[in-house]
């Protein structure tokens, strides 16, 4: 039988009313905060007197360093920004994969005076939270990285500057 031949007949809508399974319940604020968050807590303040250029130069430099030691930028393409001790720490670094597959998670920037921010950086690797310190200063108009401190591992610290 053709489709257009056959006998149309509406199909009744019955959907089964909805109730409640779960009764939603407030929990009295815990110390320590469970998840999810009801509310996504600031993880860096505002007004901590970092200025924006400042952090954000911070966290591209941050990004670059993770992206030196994935492999998937060169070390050399940092030398605007750091110095040659921090560049042969990123090239040895890189040149070992020791960093392949790092990713940045976290980044907290502060300013001890107005020419020096210091940058504390939480990077996982392989399942493993890595830290990352570094230390950039004012040269002019923009910023360069002049101390680096990185913990690959539990056993070795590569410094630079």
């Amino acid at each position: 039988m053709h489709p257009i031949q056959a006998d149309r007949h509406p199909i009744p809508l019955v959907l089964p009313s909805a109730q409640r399974t779960v009764t939603p319940t407030l929990l009295a604020p815990a110390a320590q905060p469970t998840l999810p968050w009801p509310i996504v807590p600031e993880v860096i303040a505002a007004a901590d007197g970092v200025p924006t250029a400042a952090r954000q130069q911070a966290a591209a430099m941050m990004v670059a360093i993770a992206e030196v030691l994935r492999g998937h930028r060169s070390a050399e393409q940092l030398q605007r920004w750091a110095t040659p001790a921090v560049i042969r720490v990123l090239s040895d670094l890189q040149a070992s994969r020791a960093g392949a597959g790092v990713a940045l998670s976290t980044l907290r920037v502060q300013a001890p005076r107005d020419d020096v921010i210091e940058i504390a950086a939480r990077l996982t690797l392989g399942g493993k939270s890595v830290a990352l310190a570094a230390r950039m200063d004012r040269r002019g108009d923009s910023w360069q990285c002049t101390g680096l401190e990185i913990a690959l591992s539990g056993a070795a610290v590569y410094r630079a500057g």
